[in-house]
């Protein structure tokens, strides 16, 4: 197997985990305390798993470009938000759908990114 596709397929599958855990983090934010205790572990971990799996893998992907592209770096700065929200989402319930339709745009931004790769 030639390493780009090894890559793309793991860095998708760290997508789906991490878009799996996201969706869990929205819906425990909206549950009961007792809820929170016993899955918040599963779901941080999934987390950060899918997000460790996309920042190697893209990195990786990157290393066969031959070159870093300024839009990398903005994947990266994305990818450090999508980071930093769940945390928000999880303490406080106020900040539950703004922190999804923000997550969901930056996401969106993302993929835009790779597609169109405009800088």
């Amino acid at each position: 197997m030639s390493p780009y596709p090894f890559y793309t397929f793991f860095h998708l599958l760290g997508l789906f985990i991490l878009l799996l855990s996201l969706g869990g983090m929205i819906i425990l934010s909206l549950a009961g305390d007792e809820l929170k205790k016993k899955y918040r572990k599963i779901l941080i971990s999934g987390h950060g798993i899918g997000l460790i799996t996309m920042l190697v893998t893209g990195f990786g992907m990157l290393a066969r470009l031959g070159d870093i592209y300024a839009w990398a770096w903005w994947k990266v700065a994305i990818w450090v938000v999508i980071g930093i929200i769940p945390s928000l989402m999880l303490r406080n319930r106020k900040f539950v759908w703004p922190g999804a339709i923000i997550l969901l745009l930056l996401i969106s931004c993302s993929v835009l990114l790779v597609m169109y790769k405009p800088i």
